[in-house]
């Protein structure tokens, strides 16, 4: 088959994808961002822009997104009522 791109995302690693509420989630670094697009890789954009290096890791638990980040080894929750994070773990 044909390789194509499926989005352009201003980042240098995609470290983990998780599909929550109808839209694909992806954690990156080294800007330390989630980013959100439609399924089909249009409407990209930055949900949760994380003063650490890079967004390592991502659950969906309870309808809530959890990212884990390096280098602070920290875990924020997004959720609707707080969609810019808060800290959890540290």
């Amino acid at each position: 088959g044909k390789v194509s791109s499926f989005a352009k995302l201003d980042v240098e690693q995609i470290w983990a994808l998780q599909v929550h509420k109808g839209r694909l989630l992806a954690a990156t670094g080294p800007k330390g961002q989630l980013w959100s697009l439609a399924l089909d890789g249009s409407g990209a954009r930055v949900v949760l822009d994380s003063s650490e290096k890079d967004l390592l890791s991502m659950i969906e638990v309870d309808g809530e997104i959890l990212v884990g980040t390096s280098p602070g080894a920290n875990i924020l929750q997004l959720s609707d009522a707080e969609p810019s994070g808060r800290l959890i773990h540290d």
